[in-house]
């Protein structure tokens, strides 16, 4: 059994993490090394120098500015959303409630390829919209809602009715009732929630493709792909400076909730 799990463990980790650790050295690695392989390792020293072209050649704060924005925008209308939303699935009990949930399912399966001409005439010529932030946090929350209220009407399924009751009692009103009993108690499902809403806008590519025609409006997804045809040859140190960059800010996020990430997938997934 333990050899089993061994494993497993090298296993995955040679899947999922090894490629990010060779990613990240290899950014740090003057071209002859990285056009070189495996036989150049060692060779020379550790160099910038990919770090320093990426701040002179490219537009990356801009960029990055751009995805904080958009990610910072879609989380908060998302988890607000979501929250609304999954309280009213988890505490009303209709057919409606049930039907709107079985919508939020079926529109979380559809593939989003098969979403990008309704959504782009929609928001783009019948609504007009055309702040690309605006486009782009509205796409994300749209993808990403579904999900977060399910996983978040689960939980709140969980909490005693017999809490919020005793609330009414005391004079609360249903907002009160929400936002100073039902949120605290479900702080680890926000959390959980928080990085659905985070994965889905800040890996986001097909849509910041689809609606950004200008350099200056380029996510980091998007920045990345572009990178790589904006030149006849491909600068592939800069390119790895770009996506360590771009890397740094999920894992960074990841750390600070994943504990209450945990908890939140464990207790959401099983109905007590």
């Amino acid at each position: 059994m333990y050899g089993i799990q061994t494993t497993t463990f090298l296993l995955i980790f040679v899947i999922l993490v090894a490629p990010i650790f060779w990613m990240l050295f290899l950014s740090f690695q003057p071209y002859s090394v990285i056009l070189g392989g495996v036989k150049t390792l060692g060779s020379v020293g550790l160099t910038l120098d990919h770090y320093r072209s990426v701040f002179r050649q490219t537009s990356l704060l801009r960029w990055i500015r751009n995805s904080v924005l958009v990610t910072s925008a879609t989380m908060t209308v998302g988890l607000s959303l979501g929250v609304f939303g999954g309280y009213f699935l988890g505490r009303v009990r209709s057919k409606l409630s049930y039907w709107i949930t079985i919508s939020l399912l079926l529109a979380q399966t559809l593939p989003p390829t098969l979403l990008i001409i309704p959504m782009y005439l929609f928001l783009r010529r019948w609504l007009g919209i055309s702040s690309v932030p605006v486009l782009l946090v509205i796409t994300h929350v749209s993808r990403s809602l579904p999900l977060v209220t399910w996983f978040i009407a689960n939980y709140i399924r969980r909490i005693l009715p017999e809490l919020e009751e005793a609330a009414r009692i005391d004079g609360c009103n249903w907002t009160q009732i929400l936002l100073y009993i039902v949120v605290p108690i479900i702080k680890p499902s926000i959390a959980a929630a928080s990085v659905l809403i985070f994965i889905a806008s800040w890996g986001d590519f097909i849509w910041g493709f689809i609606f950004t025609s200008h350099e200056r409006d380029f996510l980091l997804g998007v920045a990345v792909q572009q990178f790589t045809v904006q030149f006849a040859v491909l600068q592939t140190g800069i390119l790895l400076a770009i996506a360590v960059i771009y890397t740094i800010p999920a894992v960074a996020f990841f750390y600070i909730v994943h504990k209450h990430m945990v908890r939140g997938l464990s207790a959401g997934a099983v109905k007590g």
